[in-house]
């Protein structure tokens, strides 16, 4: 059939599967093939990851659950860098940056759940969705979803960091509405003062500003609370410090999303840039030699593209000629793309 029609031959095979989902959903007669994990070094951090692989099946299963929620996803917060289009890393390396404009902003405090994947209480999240969703039909499919894992959410899972971030959204908004404090004046009015004037989540890690020691001190100490009524774990290593430089460049930054970002310029994290520079010095030698690049090499280099335009790189820039390689590397990709689509219209 699609040797004979092309791609419009898949079209009865489309709607054959649409409504077999349909009808396991209403029945509720839904079943999935069991998850396998592999352990896999996370080029950034250096950590052991325990990534799941889930079957195609169950992968169709999250986008309708995703989709499902779509509203409901407008809950997570404005400055959570995750999961949502349009709100990755450059949004959030482009917010702190705007926010340390102000020289008011004199103190920060960074901090990072423990284990967050594995270690969300699925009872707990299934309580939290309940709260807001009122689609039974929806709820049940997620909580079948989710009861696949072997504990908490699985890292690799479509599904998993949308659930995740609706899940922190929770120390997000307690964040922004609920952690103040209440000055009187000499008058006898009262003022709210928000402990808090920035936040921002990348994934598990929670960012601070504010103008005032003491209050992010007292926010990180109900930060921490907030995490141990959900059932998660503030690592140990969190801290405030000071923004503020005596000299341009003496120490005084914020490291997060692969970066560190000054109050007058931003940097590549230094294992960050390692990476970036053994990339685009590998590609600038294979392009000297006359060769063509590899594609895989041509995606990591179109990866790094985003962090080299919204970080003051311009040495780098210049001298492994980074503009002519990025220029070559959409061309390798784009040629890789015509190459399987053409496959996939002559297939069988």
């Amino acid at each position: 059939m699609f040797n004979e029609f092309g791609l419009n031959g898949m079209k009865p095979m489309v709607e054959t599967v649409v409504d077999g989902v349909r009808e396991e959903i209403i029945q509720g007669n839904i079943h999935f093939q069991p998850i396998w994990y592999k352990e896999k070094i996370d080029a950034s951090s250096q950590k052991v990851r325990r990534i799941g692989i889930q079957n195609i099946k169950q992968q169709i299963y999250d986008y309708i659950a995703v989709e499902a929620m779509k509203d409901f996803l407008k809950r997570i917060g404005e400055y959570q860098c995750a999961a949502l289009k349009g709100r990755g890393q450059s949004y959030g390396i482009k917010a702190i940056k705007r926010w340390m404009r102000n020289k008011n902003i004199r103190y920060a405090g960074q901090c990072d759940i423990s284990k967050c994947y594995p270690s969300i209480d699925r009872n707990k999240l299934m309580e939290f969705l309940r709260k807001y969703v009122k689609n039974e039909s929806l709820l049940e499919l997620i909580e079948m979803l989710i009861m696949t894992f072997d504990t908490g959410l699985s890292i690799g899972s479509y599904l998993s960091q949308y659930l995740c971030n609706l899940f922190l959204s929770q120390i997000y908004h307690e964040i922004a509405e609920n952690m103040y404090r209440i000055r009187k004046k000499r008058s006898g009015t009262k003022e709210r003062i928000n402990l808090v004037k920035h936040q921002l989540f990348f994934m598990d890690d929670i960012l601070i500003l504010g103008t005032n020691a003491k209050d992010i001190h007292k926010a990180m100490r109900l930060i921490i609370k907030k995490t141990d009524e959900m059932g998660l774990e503030i690592k140990d290593s969190w801290t405030v410090y000071t923004t503020v430089a005596k000299r341009k460049d003496d120490g005084h930054f914020i490291d997060i999303m692969g970066v560190r970002i000054y109050r007058h310029h931003i940097t590549i994290r230094r294992r960050v840039f390692l990476r970036v520079r053994r990339s685009y010095k590998k590609a600038q030698s294979i392009v000297k030699q006359r060769k063509k690049i590899p594609v895989w090499l041509a995606r990591k280099c179109m990866s790094y593209k985003g962090i080299l335009d919204h970080t003051d790189s311009y040495n780098i820039k210049r001298r492994y000629n980074a503009n002519k390689t990025i220029q070559i590397c959409k061309g390798v990709i784009s040629h890789e793309s015509k190459i399987r689509h053409y496959a996939r219209e002559c297939y069988c």
